[in-house]
């Protein structure tokens, strides 16, 4: 089976849960993207030949790594719903294109399952197999029934390029059999309770909490920093009262040399929970550092993605990968580029070229070549029924530049401000940004004419009408 070494890139990539998992399974962590300034901390700590970019995932510019080359692609999305300004997963789309890795994997919040989400479930989708991507699996995940130790809830979607799908399996789940807490903290623990074993209240305290903990599993970790206790018994009695039923007083955390003993260890309701068991109590490995005051560590680990659903994950496709290295054929000659004088043309002559094509279809072309002040608008033609058409062309010299949104919001508003309201067609020998596909799913006037639609149109003889009337993007 191949060895090669496997890549991976993670979009809102939090602390580093899902890159804990997928490194173990044996992919690469080549570039982590994350907004949150101890997130990135802590990733750059921890990673030292990653690429770390602190932004927002809108503004995101992906790195220099080759289309096709990429093994997974990982995004988290907070918040989805469909919104181009508000939502990170159209910018993920967006990667998905520009990246085209072998497989895609989105872990959001479960309520994207909910019925009143469908049609955003089936716009990714439809934009995703436009792409030639195969939706696997898109469900509800615990990761206990992937050996976590505490419950982490996600929908998890997998899509994997066409190529690659017949190779993959989902893992299988556990049975829902979680790991008990004196499992998970025994060592660390009991090496708190050591430190002050001249305190006639440490060995009975300790063995207290031992008799609890072994027949119980960890509750889920609840974030508690910055509420007083008063209110947060108020805000929180189930989360509190799951964990006192543990042992442990989970409305502090801190070190045992910040609050003491007394406060720490020999609490009416049992020890509270230093980072580094809040840590182990998520999943992760004992020497992943967490940058930050023990407040924003303990927010991090919080947030973070369970590691456990992603090492297996991770496994599963590491397999698939390998497999599909090791059976496919080898690639067919490269074929000729049948948009290569397309190319080689100036911008000008790329727009008397789109011109012509009109014409050959039977347009009458009133206006053709643009300029300064063309208000973005190329061309303007006639179809035989006398309704108007207006066209931007934009060139891409080597035929790999993409088009952003900004370009077809303005040849939008100049279309409405015109009299009939024109057809609008967008024109381009490179490709589209994802927000600029958004725009044409959005707005039925304005069609986007990327390379293989070109291809199409100009190379086969294919009639713009055909070629806009059918798939709307490719």
């Amino acid at each position: 089976m191949s060895s090669r070494a496997l890549t991976a890139v993670y979009l809102n990539a939090g602390s580093g849960g899902q890159i804990v998992g997928l490194s173990k399974a044996g992919f690469t962590a080549v570039e982590a993207v994350e907004a949150d300034k101890y997130c990135v901390e802590t990733l750059a700590a921890n990673l030292p030949d990653c690429r770390i970019v602190r932004d927002p995932l809108p503004r995101y510019v992906p790195g220099d790594i080759d289309p096709g080359a990429l093994d997974v692609l990982y995004g988290r999305a907070d918040s989805p719903r469909l919104d181009a300004e508000r939502d990170d997963v159209p910018a993920m789309l967006g990667a998905v294109d520009a990246f085209a890795p072998k497989a895609f994997v989105l872990e959001s919040p479960h309520t994207i399952l909910r019925d009143r989400l469908q049609e955003y479930r089936e716009f990714v989708r439809e934009q995703l197999a436009r792409l030639g991507y195969v939706v696997h699996t898109w469900s509800r995940f615990d990761s206990r029934r992937y050996g976590g130790p505490s419950p982490w809830n996600a929908a998890v979607l997998v899509a994997l390029r066409e190529d690659c799908f017949p190779f993959f399996d989902f893992p299988k789940s556990r049975p829902l059999r979680a790991l008990s807490l004196l499992d998970v903290l025994a060592e660390s623990m009991l090496r708190r309770f050591e430190r002050f074993t001249h305190d006639p209240r440490a060995r009975p305290a300790y063995e207290r909490w031992v008799e609890v903990a072994r027949d119980q599993s960890a509750p889920q970790l609840v974030d508690l920093t910055g509420v007083d206790e008063e209110t947060a018994e108020e805000l929180y009695p189930n989360d509190i009262l799951a964990w006192r039923e543990c042992g442990i007083d989970v409305r502090r955390i801190s070190s045992d040399d910040a609050i003491g003993p007394e406060w720490s260890l020999f609490g009416a309701w049992g020890p509270c929970l230093t980072v580094d068991q809040a840590a182990l109590i998520k999943g992760f490995p004992v020497d992943w550092v967490f940058s930050g005051r023990s407040y924003t560590a303990f927010q991090q680990i919080v947030a973070a993605t369970s590691p456990a659903l992603p090492l297996e994950l991770g496994r599963a496709l590491a397999q698939a990968l390998r497999r599909m290295d090791d059976e496919l054929p080898q690639p067919a000659p490269v074929e000729s580029n049948p948009l290569a004088e397309v190319d080689a043309l100036s911008p000008g002559a790329f727009e008397r070229f789109v011109a012509d094509l009109l014409r050959r279809d039977g347009y009458r072309v009133e206006k053709d070549g643009g300029g300064a002040g063309d208000g973005g608008i190329d061309i303007h033609a006639y179809d035989s029924w006398g309704y108007p058409l207006i066209v931007q062309c934009k060139h891409a010299q080597d035929g790999v530049r993409r088009v952003g949104a900004g370009v077809v919001r303005d040849l939008f508003g100049a279309a409405s401000a015109m009299r009939p309201i024109p057809r609008a067609v967008l024109v381009t020998n490179g490709h589209f940004t994802m927000p600029c596909r958004l725009w044409a799913v959005t707005e039925d006037r304005i069609r986007l004419i990327g390379r293989e639609q070109l291809k199409r149109w100009a190379a086969d003889g294919q009639p713009l009408h055909e070629v806009l009337t059918s798939e709307r993007l490719t």
